[in-house]
């Protein structure tokens, strides 16, 4: 940005009726309340000898060619942008863009209280794990009938979701739906992806033990199957409990992730582990010989089921559990 140079944005409404120029400042207040989700949104430098002249007498007409010379991007709140730039803080490095670790999500008195509010009725038992899907599970056409999420399960993750701007650009913009897996030591589950049921993000928050997950290369015409024979992952991102991780974007659609049927999980260190320098403790894995002996490890997963039937709010319209 050139010296003297007043920082602005340029906000061309959804039907190109209104222009609106902010400076920076003023957007922060200006920006979050005033902005539809489909305006056009444009970061711009101008002189500041003009800038005055520019936001008091400047023409929709005369702004049309300079607009398309410029960046555009959907709308975002002012919050959400300075949200962004914090999640921006925790992205895993040296992986596929984007996966986001942030440790300490929530405290220990929220896993407490989620772990407490879990139903033991809702279990399913399968092979290597048990699971419970919140508010039901998905019927065989990947339809989910629309139905509210548990109180538990909203507050106060959602509401955290929301602080961090995750689920904004999806098409239900807050998760509609939890997959709640239990992992004993020696349990595991196999590479697999997320899928095209769901919008391209997933948030997953760790419970009460710590467990690494590995990530595969997803080459291109390779299934899951072939993945995980006789194939070693590329990546590990260790998930300590209370954490979040987030994988969207490249990392959703182009990689694998799993779980090895093993007790203790070793070789960890800065070298071995994608997500080292954003651990919460690392000192605790370092100091134990680069070794985690798990217990066990509740996930709580949570998705944009992106169809979603009505006829769910007549049968299933109170949460359960």
């Amino acid at each position: 940005m050139q010296e003297n140079a007043v920082a602005g944005v340029v906000v061309v409404d959804r039907d190109r009726h209104r222009l609106r120029l902010f400076t920076t400042a003023s957007a922060v207040d200006i920006m979050s309340p005033s902005l539809d989700r489909h305006d056009r949104v444009h970061r711009v430098a101008f002189p500041a000898r003009t800038f005055i002249g520019l936001k008091s007498f400047l023409s929709f007409a005369s702004m049309q060619l300079f607009i398309t010379r410029l960046e555009g991007f959907h709308a975002t709140p002012a919050k959400t942008m300075a949200a962004r730039s914090t999640t921006e803080n925790h992205r895993i490095p040296n992986i596929p863009e984007s996966m986001f670790y942030i440790p300490d999500f929530i405290s220990h008195e929220e896993e407490a209280t989620l772990l407490s509010a879990l139903p033991l009725n809702r279990w399913i038992q399968l092979q290597h794990r048990r699971l419970q899907t919140h508010p039901s599970p998905l019927s065989k056409t990947n339809t989910l009938l629309e139905a509210p999420l548990p109180r538990w399960l909203v507050e106060p993750i959602i509401s955290k979701f929301k602080s961090l701007g995750l689920f904004s650009d999806s098409p239900h913009q807050a998760p509609n739906h939890v997959l709640i897996n239990e992992y004993k030591p020696l349990e595991g589950i196999m590479p697999h992806e997320d899928g095209a049921a769901y919008y391209p993000i997933v948030a997953t928050v760790s419970l009460s033990s710590t467990l690494c997950l590995d990530i595969y290369e997803k080459a291109q015409g390779e299934d899951m199957a072939q993945a995980s024979i006789g194939s070693s992952p590329k990546w590990r991102v260790l998930q300590e409990p209370r954490s979040l991780l987030v994988t969207t974007g490249v990392a959703y659609t182009k990689t694998l992730h799993g779980i090895s049927e093993i007790e203790t999980d070793e070789n960890l260190g800065p070298d071995t582990v994608a997500n080292w320098t954003l651990l919460g403790d690392s000192k605790a894995f370092a100091d134990n010989g680069g070794k985690n002996t798990r217990s066990t490890r509740v996930s709580l997963t949570y998705r944009d089921v992106l169809k979603v039937s009505k006829a769910g709010a007549r049968i299933l319209g109170r949460p359960r559990g």
